[in-house]
């Protein structure tokens, strides 16, 4: 049989098949099944590039740093709207107005086509905006991490969410209007935070530090968490290559985030403290009463307190001179 009789004979059932009201094509996927699952796969490739990001804290922060935090609940989503808003409750209504016009947009593109390129842009965003907050929280109830910074990277899901709903409601000089007030609204909270105090002042306390160091001074961070703001402030310091830190151990630039114990400086470094290899050690230390304490009775035996003084927040720095030396 050649081409042009095999050609026929298809076309024949074709016809024929149409007669009897069957699918000629009964083994090619439709288009909309097509569709479907192309929006499944895109999801879970989506959720799988998310994940990285939403547990990092399950497995870079220790026990000794999450201590603290408390499985969530209801307040702890209210906590964090606040601070998704900027921490200023002048800025909610306008998020909020924006939000809700493009969750009514959603809805109506969902209810149309659920596997429609739109419906699958709006889902994105919704689930950017939402999945990292919810599987961070849903994880604190078997381990508690929940702490609202880990879920602030979806604050880019929010930007796009509201100025989409806001040109559905404005659009010209009204639109222009709306952005203004919404931003300037927005700002108000970004002002009040750098208006207050800081938490816990490593700036300072690093600035009244760096000239009075030494090259061979040895530095003690207590407890080790201490160690990384402190440093970040030492950063531009190039003498700090001349340090010695004693606790942490490591050298400069190779303590990191998620190596902290929270734990103060241990009975091994009051052993290396020898007042003739270091007779001047800086000791950085973070509530002072509670993580240093006996260590310090310690170190007072072979040193004194040559200087002391706290800043905001409860970081203090202490000089310690060895006794059998001079003055500071």
């Amino acid at each position: 049989m050649d081409h042009a009789q095999r050609l026929d004979d298809l076309r024949a059932r074709v016809r024929g098949s149409r007669d009897r009201g069957a699918d000629p094509r009964p083994m090619v996927p439709s288009r909309g099944s097509r569709r479907e699952l192309r929006w499944i796969r895109d999801g879970a490739l989506i959720a799988l590039l998310a994940a990285p990001a939403i547990l990092a804290p399950v497995f870079q922060i220790n026990n000794g740093e999450t201590s603290f935090i408390t499985r969530p609940g209801l307040h702890a989503i209210g906590v964090f709207g606040w601070w998704v808003s900027g921490r200023t409750f002048t800025a909610i209504p306008p998020y909020a107005i924006g939000v809700i016009a493009t969750l009514v947009a959603a809805t109506t593109a969902w209810r149309k086509n659920l596997h429609s390129v739109d419906a699958f842009r709006y889902a994105l965003l919704f689930l950017w905006a939402v999945l990292p907050a919810f599987v961070v929280m849903a994880t604190s109830y078997l381990r508690p991490i929940w702490l609202d910074r880990y879920a602030l990277w979806s604050t880019g899901a929010l930007v796009v969410l509201v100025a989409y709903g806001l040109t559905r409601l404005a659009n010209g000089r009204a639109l222009a209007v709306v952005v203004l007030v919404a931003a300037l609204l927005g700002v108000r909270g970004v002002v009040n935070w750098y208006r207050e105090p800081a938490y816990e002042d490593y700036h300072a306390l690093i600035g009244d530090l760096s000239p009075r160091l030494r090259p061979g001074d040895a530095l003690i961070f207590s407890p080790d968490e201490v160690r990384i703001p402190a440093e970040f402030y030492l950063r531009p310091d190039i003498r700090r290559l001349e340090l010695v830190p004693l606790f942490p151990p490591d050298p400069w630039g190779h303590f990191k985030t998620g190596q902290q114990h929270v734990s103060p400086f241990t009975e091994h470094t009051v052993a290396l403290a020898d007042p003739k290899r270091y007779p001047r050690i800086w000791l950085i230390a973070f509530n002072g009463p509670t993580t240093f304490t006996t260590r310090m009775v310690e170190l007072n035996r072979r040193y004194r307190v040559a200087s002391h003084h706290s800043y905001q927040g409860g970081v203090e720095i202490l000089l310690l001179q060895a006794r059998t030396t001079g003055g500071s």
